[in-house]
């Protein structure tokens, strides 16, 4: 079976569910701002003379935008900042959410190189941001390729990916649809599967491409970046977080138990 296959299957599954998914809230908000920010904030603090975001595969771009109003990326420092896409409805509304003079949009697809001789002509100490993308990818191979080119060593790539412990427990207990599986020379995942997003409480299911943290990490290696640290993240377990997966899809899972994966990347 050809990864060509695999490209079409995702890509068609998000454009059935792109309406959901940008009229989601409550549960994937809560999410994004009670654990990832705080996760990206840590290691974002030890960026220093910050000049450029990245935000890779920004889609309405919440997360930069969070971290803009809350100082956590300082816009008086920041000389540029590239949203890159492949939906112009998300770029809309990302551009809608970023509204400074040294924001601009790019519609691109992460897997080719179109959108390498724009971040060549940005300033160096970039951040490159990718929030749930690469999980998404049924391939890695081209895109740690391309950002090599871009990435100097002064760069920092923080990258949110789905735990792969969750994934296998929402295989486990049958949320989690698995769709095909098998291994194709030289690609990095061993099933594609649809993943549940919460959103007004009900499930949106979009692609996934299982990934062990070893197996980005071995990807990274070849195309001369390295994996300096990681963090597994999980939702606290506390009366507001109870509160808002309460009766969700994978509520009962997701509290307390690692459901995402931090990597952060430097050029070696």
């Amino acid at each position: 079976m050809q990864i060509s296959w695999w490209k079409n299957w995702s890509e068609h599954l998000w454009e059935v569910v792109e309406n959901k998914w940008i009229s989601r809230n409550g549960q994937d908000h809560f999410y994004r701002i009670k654990v990832v920010i705080p996760a990206i904030e840590k290691a974002i603090r030890n960026v220093e003379d910050l000049l450029t975001v990245i935000d890779l595969g920004c889609g309405d771009a919440f997360v930069l935008n969070q971290l803009l109003k809350r100082d956590i990326i300082t816009t008086n420092m920041i000389r540029d900042i590239i949203l890159i896409d492949r939906s112009n409805r998300l770029l809309k509304i990302a551009q809608s959410r970023i509204k400074l003079p040294s924001a601009r949009a790019i519609k691109a697809d992460l897997d080719n190189d179109s959108w390498v001789p724009i971040v060549k002509g940005t300033k160096p100490n970039k951040l490159f941001l990718s929030i749930f993308l690469i999980q998404e990818m049924p391939r890695v191979d081209n895109f740690f390729s391309n950002l090599y080119k871009v990435f100097k060593e002064r760069d920092l790539g923080l990258f949110i990916t789905v735990a792969p412990s969750f994934a296998h427990h929402l295989i486990s207990t049958g949320k989690m649809h698995l769709t095909r599986k098998g291994i194709l020379n030289n690609t990095y995942f061993r099933w594609a599967a649809a993943y549940p997003v919460a959103g007004n409480s009900r499930p949106i299911h979009l692609p996934y491409f299982h990934r062990t943290r070893k197996e980005y990490e071995e990807a990274l290696n070849r195309y001369g970046m390295k994996l300096i640290d990681y963090k597994y993240l999980s939702v606290p377990s506390n009366k507001i977080s109870w509160g808002v997966f309460e009766n969700t899809l994978y509520g009962e899972d997701i509290i307390n138990r690692p459901s995402s994966l931090l990597l952060i990347v430097k050029k070696k």
